[in-house]
């Protein structure tokens, strides 16, 4: 490949410019000849859904004659039809499928074919087709009276309809649930269904056509991490797809996944203001439900510097400003170690009664965690409360950072990882909560 610049891309796409040869006029007799005595071609097939496709495989010539939509190259005789690949064990109408040679498909169902095989990862016909969103040729499937893998899943545990919604396909969607036999509430290896792949990706128009469904059950279906589609939408900020769940009467805003996450810590977690917002116009929400490690929405949005957020959470009647997480901070304790001036304002404005002197499991107060971390804007703030001048604070005067620069009022992302003054326990603070911004899907 090294010698040849262009050989990497002629091996991978000749075979789509001999199509265009082949639509445009015929192949040459050189392609022809080539053709004919293909036994093994190595090929990767190119991906366009999740991850179907991009896989290595070696193809005979009836394979890569359906692969690439070249019908008058099949070979004369039918005995080919159910031939396997040498890897992935697909069938010449699972590769016509997946690329949506509807001409291929056509004339391989008047043929002995088989529309049920499996590949080596359980892809079939109608996945390989519903997957790339080909609604004519998975139309042409549905139609045969001897389909029966309409609920068939891969190895994964996805379904036709599973792998059509996590990538938005919605005319295939639509024609999968009109089918009598659609199971739309089977859960995959990892506990996802049809409508948590729907919602994690953001589309509405499917997520909207599942629940239109009489039969489906999986609104508050958890995944085995815990996670139901609210919160898959909520973590990811798709606001019309929490707009559409909530607007569902069996929707549960409050359930908790296996870290103590609800849809709102998620939201919270990631500053999606607008999802937040239709969390919290709900009556029977939960605004100061504690995750497994105590912390709160308002917690993790403070320790996170979303001051939208923050603003939003105090908005609410409920929203409780002193709880402390399982080290005993609270948000005005967060957002101070973490030197978030313009929140920790906000904290104390809105509230004269802010436990500013509550003291952490390790009996650092908000004054010591900003002092220590060098954040002395935030220090000089919480000095001039009210609260602070209490025997605590006058006693950590000699504790206070003396910076030669001057010190930036704005609400900053700090990284205390990389703050040379950031004691083991904030830096602890904030891995607690920042990695847990980096979701995990299941």
């Amino acid at each position: 490949m090294e010698e040849g610049p262009f050989l990497e891309y002629a091996h991978g796409y000749w075979g789509f410019h001999a199509k265009v040869c082949y639509e445009e006029g015929g192949l040459p007799n050189i392609v022809s000849d080539f053709l004919l005595q293909l036994d093994k071609y190595p090929c990767v097939l190119k991906k366009n859904g999740f991850d179907f496709f991009g896989r290595f495989d070696l193809f005979g010539q009836c394979h890569f004659a359906a692969y690439h939509g070249l019908l008058d190259r099949l070979p004369a005789t039918n005995e080919w039809c159910n031939q396997l690949t040498r890897r992935l064990r697909y069938t010449p109408l699972i590769l016509a499928c997946g690329s949506g040679n509807e001409d291929i498909v056509k004339f391989l169902l008047c043929q002995d074919v088989d529309i049920n095989v499996q590949g080596i990862n359980g892809d079939t016909a109608l996945i390989s087709a519903s997957l790339e969103g080909h609604e004519a040729v998975a139309r042409l499937l549905l139609a045969r009276g001897d389909i029966t893998t309409i609920n068939t899943q891969t190895d994964r545990g996805w379904t036709a309809l599973m792998v059509a919604s996590m990538n938005g396909h919605e005319a295939v969607v639509q024609l999968l649930l009109s089918h009598n036999d659609v199971a739309p509430n089977i859960q995959d290896k990892d506990g996802w269904t049809a409508l948590t792949w729907a919602s994690w990706k953001g589309h509405e128009a499917v997520a909207r056509l599942i629940l239109a469904r009489d039969d489906i059950t999986t609104i508050n279906t958890q995944t085995k991490r815990g996670r139901t589609a609210l919160m898959t939408a909520s973590v990811y900020g798709h606001e019309a797809v929490v707009q559409l769940l909530l607007s569902h009467n069996n929707v549960a805003l409050n359930i908790q996944d296996d870290d103590g996450d609800t849809a709102l810590i998620k939201a919270s977690l990631r500053g999606h203001q607008a999802v937040a917002r239709l969390l919290l116009a709900r009556n029977d929400i939960t605004i100061n439900t504690q995750n497994k490690f105590g912390q709160t929405a308002l917690i993790c949005a403070s320790a996170m510097g979303h001051e939208a957020m923050v603003q939003l959470l105090l908005s609410h009647n409920d929203v409780a400003l002193n709880t402390q997480d399982k080290n005993g901070r609270t948000a005005l304790f967060a957002a101070s170690a973490l030197g978030h001036y313009a929140l920790v304002k906000l904290l104390l404005s809105h509230n004269l009664d802010i436990a500013i002197d509550a003291h952490a499991r390790n009996g650092q107060t908000a004054l010591v965690a900003a002092s220590t971390s060098g954040h002395e804007a935030v220090v000089q703030l919480l000095r001039s409360h009210n609260d602070t001048r209490s025997s605590t604070s006058l006693g950590l005067s000699n504790m206070i950072c003396t910076s030669t620069t001057t010190p930036s009022t704005a609400s900053t992302q700090v990284s205390p990882e990389h703050n040379p003054y950031c004691p083991t326990q904030v830096q602890d603070l904030a891995t607690s909560v920042k990695s847990r911004k980096r979701v995990k899907l299941k």
